[in-house]
């Protein structure tokens, strides 16, 4: 099962999703095929019908939040190197 970041939302009706693999491929969903709670940064699992219509949406809440976690931190990572003292 396939796992998406979900990017943005278009126009409060479309949801831009990129394949966490490979954050090239962009699949867009109607927002009405998200959970209510879903908002820009959530990972989620998406399970697909044979015809590949969107069957399920979860958000995953604990990968979302190591995600988090992992980017703050390198971003604090960097901003120290990039300190004026440290150059």
């Amino acid at each position: 099962m396939p796992i998406y970041t979900l990017d943005r939302i278009v126009d409060g009706k479309i949801a831009v999703l990129l394949l966490r693999e490979e954050e090239s491929i962009e699949t867009t969903l109607s927002i009405d095929e998200l959970p209510s709670k879903a908002k820009e940064g959530d990972l989620l699992k998406l399970t697909f019908t044979k015809n590949e219509q969107v069957a399920n949406v979860n958000i995953l809440k604990k990968d979302t939040d190591a995600a988090i976690k992992k980017a703050t931190s390198l971003l604090e990572k960097i901003k120290k190197k990039n300190h004026p003292t440290n150059l």
